[in-house]
Formats: C-alpha cells, sequence, structure tokens
C-alpha cells in the first residue's frame, strides 16, 4: 500500500509540469487546443497501460472537464472540497454518477491535486484547475490470498467508513465493519488488535491520508488448519519412524548379520590351528614313552 501512495504521487508530480495541461486548463479553446488534447490523449493512455490500476485520469477548470467516468458537476464538486490545497488530495472511495453500468459503480480511490501556473510568467502561481487519478484497487499490484483460501482477511477502509474488500465475503464484512466500528478502532494512529470470540483483528493505518487496512484471522478456519496440519506431521511422523525400521531391519540383515557370521568364522579359523598343534604334541608324547604299561588302565 505504501508502494501504491508513492507510485500516486510520483505522477501526480510529473503531470503536474506537463505544458500540455496547463495549457489547456488556462486556454481550453484556443488553437493549440487540438494539439494539446492529442497530446494529452498519448501521454494517458501510456500511463493506463503501464498502470493497469489507474481507471481514469481527470482534467477540470471552470470552462472545461474531462474524464471517461465522471461528469463535470462531480469534478467541480470535488475541486471545490480541496479548494486552496497544495499537494495530493484524498477522497476516499468513490463510485460514478455518469451512468448505470456496473463499471461506473466500481469503487474506485480517487485522489486530486490542484494545477497551479508554472511554465507561464502571467498564469504563474495562479490556479487553473484540478487533476484527479482514480484507483481501482482490484487492479493493483498487491498479492493476497483468494476468499477460498487462508484463514486471513483483509479490508481496505477509508476516513468516510467506505471499503474495499480484496477477499472477504459480504457477510463476513458487513460484520467485521460493524465490529470495528463499535470499537472505535479507527481513531488511533498506530495498529489496534482485538480479540474477539470469532476473529482476531488488526486495524493498521496505510497513510497519513485516512485509509486503514483490516486484517481479520478467522480463529475457526485457524484451528482447522491446525489440526490439519497436526494431522499431516503425525501421518509423517509415523511414516518416517517406519522407514527407519524398515531401514534397519535392512541393515542388520544385509551388512550386520554378514559381519556377525565373518566374525564367527575368522574367531573357528583361529582355534582350529592351536588344537592341530595339541593333538599332534600329545601323539609325540604317546609314541616316545618307554614305560608303556603306565598307560594301561
Amino acid at each position: 500500500m505504501n508502494y501504491l501512495f508513492q507510485r500516486i504521487d510520483s505522477i501526480f508530480n510529473t503531470m503536474l509540469f506537463d505544458k500540455n495541461i496547463e495549457g489547456l486548463l488556462h486556454t481550453p479553446y484556443s488553437s493549440q487546443t487540438q494539439r494539446y488534447l492529442k497530446d494529452l490523449l498519448v501521454q494517458f493512455s501510456s500511463y493506463t497501460i503501464m498502470n493497469q490500476d489507474i481507471s481514469d485520469i481527470a482534467l477540470v477548470s471552470d470552462e472545461m472537464s474531462w474524464s471517461n467516468i465522471y461528469d463535470g458537476g462531480t469534478l467541480r464538486g470535488l475541486a471545490k472540497e480541496m479548494e486552496g490545497t497544495h499537494g495530493l488530495y484524498s477522497f476516499g472511495f468513490l463510485s460514478s454518477p455518469l451512468t448505470n453500468s456496473n463499471r461506473s459503480r466500481e469503487k474506485r480511490m480517487v485522489f486530486g491535486c490542484n494545477v497551479y501556473g508554472m511554465m507561464e510568467t502571467a498564469y504563474y502561481g495562479q490556479y487553473l484547475g484540478s487533476l484527479f487519478l482514480s484507483i481501482d484497487p482490484g487492479k493493483a499490484p498487491i498479492i493476497l490470498p483468494s476468499p477460498q483460501q487462508g484463514t486471513t482477511y483483509f479490508l481496505l477502509v477509508d476516513s468516510s467508513r467506505h471499503y474495499f474488500s480484496f477477499n472477504c465475503p459480504e457477510d463476513i464484512t458487513q460484520s467485521l465493519m460493524k465490529s470495528c466500528h463499535d470499537l472505535d478502532a479507527f481513531s488511533a494512529p498506530e495498529t489496534r488488535d482485538y480479540d474477539l470470540r470469532d476473529y482476531l483483528i488488526y486495524v493498521t493505518p496505510a497513510s497519513d491520508m485516512g485509509y486503514y487496512i483490516i486484517s481479520a484471522i478467522d480463529k475457526r478456519e485457524l484451528h482447522g488448519d491446525v489440526l490439519k496440519t497436526t494431522i499431516v506431521i503425525t501421518i509423517v511422523i509415523i511414516a518416517s519412524l517406519i522407514l527407519l525400521a524398515v531401514f534397519m531391519y535392512i541393515l542388520l540383515r544385509n551388512m550386520v548379520s554378514p559381519l556377525n557370521q565373518l566374525s564367527c568364522y575368522i574367531e573357528e579359523i583361529k582355534q582350529k590351528p592351536l588344537n592341530k598343534k595339541k593333538k599332534t604334541a600329545a601323539s609325540g608324547r604317546l609314541l616316545g614313552n618307554p614305560h608303556p604299561q603306565y598307560l594301561l588302565p
């Protein structure tokens, strides 16, 4: 999320120094208008191609408006809201009232910035109009688990309590939002955690623009995952012990037992010459005995 906000700020800083934007806003109906529109169309198209989460780039002044999803009245209302401000301004999540299509009703993060004259001396420092950027968080480069995966749900909430669910079903979203509202979870500048009956909830400020990230861990699913993990680990341990026992049996049968037999055989070989020598010596005494009568019973 921090990367997303930094990228938006960088895009605004680039466009605020664009001479085509400044020229179109202070002279929207001149001989240069066609050239301004052509160059801006190419530039805006390149931004949306390189940043798939950009849904719309809009311009508005007292005399003109340019947007694919917002009408002039809506844009002028937004411009009036951030009147007199400098730098990036966040409107939170907004839906377009322009049409009744599903695309226009999608929730988008809308950011704005006032444009002041910088290129021409005659208009230097003068308010010329406003620039708006609409971001679809569903297409942002944020990798999160799907609703069918994992045990953690993620929501992005603005300062007006409008929310965007990354991977949370609607019924769970409503329950989490109600719990956070009852706990007054959006009033602290630091991360807060709440241990509820079914969920472990973390509410983290995402930026200084009034956005919060809700991370909710489902205890029931977590316990189920722990049980599954325990079963898997137990099966692995039992299988490892069985394999170890089989390996030891094969080792004893094919290596230790033959070595024991070889050791016994070597001992027998060592004993046989000694027995033969004793027998030979005993036979020699019998043959050379001068008193054979003593040998009789």
